[in-house]
């Protein structure tokens, strides 16, 4: 299976302000995503950024944001994107998720786990995820 730019969309979760200097090499995970959301918006594919509980744990962090200016925000009370109703229409009427973010463990696990359930291809960037440990 082969990723197709029309066809898919890149998901970011959770690189939020609060919870990035917690997770193993903060400042190589920004940069890699940052490099992955130039190639994303190069090629013209949607971008959504996901926020879990944005009014504790910030935002997304302003240079992703800049990166992605047209990126869709979602926010989530839920670890996973599908639980937390949180992805855009765009998002879902595509077949491929390009998946990267924090905690991998978590709230990508969960997310990537769903996006199969519902018949999605999931597609992990695993040098553009990390977590605490």
């Amino acid at each position: 299976m082969l990723m197709d730019k029309e066809q898919a969309t890149l998901l970011v979760v959770d690189i939020q302000e609060k919870l990035l200097p917690a997770v193993v090499d903060a400042t190589g995970l920004v940069a890699r995503l940052q490099w992955l959301l130039g190639v994303a918006v190069d090629n013209g594919l949607p971008v959504v950024f996901s926020e879990q509980y944005p009014r504790g744990l910030g935002h997304t962090l302003p240079a992703l944001l800049a990166a992605a200016p047209d990126a869709c925000i979602g926010e989530k009370l839920h670890f996973s994107c599908v639980d937390g109703s949180c992805l855009p229409a765009s998002l879902l009427a595509r077949p491929q998720v390009i998946v990267c973010g924090m905690e991998t463990h978590v709230c990508v696990l969960q997310t990537v786990l769903q996006l199969l359930a519902s018949g999605k291809q999931v597609f992990v960037v695993t040098d553009a995820v990390s977590s605490r440990q």
